[in-house]
């Protein structure tokens, strides 16, 4: 079974989900189970820590949930994106300008609360904003970007 490698406190997997089923146990007595899948909704079933490996370095590890707030996206509806989006950037965040909105990548509880500081002085300025959405993205599309 190509598919299979057993080491003495290891198993490596790959492509372990097959359709609907996903041949894999949790972790057990004390064994790394190294899984490698292009299917992702299947294997968080199964997996307690996530590492992605870009060029053959690991970008970003963690548990599931961790690595997911991790990447959280605010979204600020405003009617001047591109103003609001040049004072978010100018305090040191990462801010894009969409249509009627800016979407800010927020790393963390202190990028949370900058933005916030940063939406009081913006309005300081004459800047208007509507409303603030809060969107933690799944796993899969944290691992796309």
């Amino acid at each position: 079974m190509k598919e299979l490698l057993c080491l003495s406190t290891s198993l490596c997997i790959d492509s372990p989900c097959k359709g609907d089923t996903c041949h894999t146990q949790p972790n057990k007595d004390g064994v790394t189970v190294l899984l490698s899948s292009h299917v992702l909704s299947e294997v968080l079933r199964v997996v307690s820590r996530v590492a992605v490996i870009k060029s053959g370095s690991i970008v970003i590890a963690g548990p599931p949930d961790e690595v997911v707030s991790s990447a959280r996206v605010g979204r600020v509806r405003t009617p001047d994106p591109e103003r609001l989006a040049k004072v978010l950037a100018d305090r040191g965040l990462e801010a894009r300008a969409d249509v009627n909105s800016v979407y800010v990548r927020l790393r963390g509880p202190e990028e949370e609360r900058e933005l916030f500081r940063a939406l009081a002085d913006a309005v300081q300025k004459g800047l208007k904003y509507y409303g603030i959405d809060l969107v933690e993205p799944g796993l899969e599309e944290v691992l796309r970007e």
